[in-house]
């Protein structure tokens, strides 16, 4: 009976030991006997477009890539604004977060109006009224209003 305790005993013990081990997980170690650590794809696009890629380490930082640049064009130029984690740009993206999971992440950028310029005879104006109040009220000439697309209102 008291072999059968002992016994029983050390069975106890022994399940109660690799119980815990097994509750300690750890990254599967591979065939060179080191542990692999998990990697995932951080993607940078701008415009839809991927302009590039880090592969990170679970756990690790991304590093921030040099700023993109946007083409000005006719009524702007552009100030590269961020990078952002969703799609709709409104969740600035922290490099000092690490990552885990694939990431994409999102370029925006802030119009910067050019100075509209409204064209009447070859003569620039800052406003539609402004143009319209040169015109003499007597005038029989005919003038040619040239303006940038836009929308416009009464002020101009």
């Amino acid at each position: 009976m008291k072999k059968r305790k002992i016994f029983l005993g050390l069975a106890i013990a022994g399940a109660a030991i690799f119980g815990l081990a097994a509750c300690n997980e750890t990254p599967a170690a591979s065939s060179s006997g080191t542990q692999e650590v998990q990697q995932y794809t951080v993607t940078f696009k701008d415009a839809g477009t991927t302009v590039s890629t880090a592969t990170v380490d679970s756990g690790s930082k991304v590093t921030k890539p040099a700023d993109p640049t946007k083409a000005e064009d006719a009524f702007a130029t552009y100030v590269f604004a961020g990078w952002f984690s969703d799609e709709a740009m409104t969740t600035e993206f922290d490099f000092n977060s690490t990552i885990e999971a694939s990431t994409t992440l999102f370029a925006k950028y802030y119009a910067v109006s050019k100075e509209t310029r409204i064209m009447m005879n070859g003569t620039a104006y800052e406003t539609i009224a402004a143009a319209l109040a040169a015109i003499p009220t007597d005038s029989t000439e005919t003038f040619t209003i040239s303006l940038p697309k836009g929308t416009y209102n009464e002020n101009g």
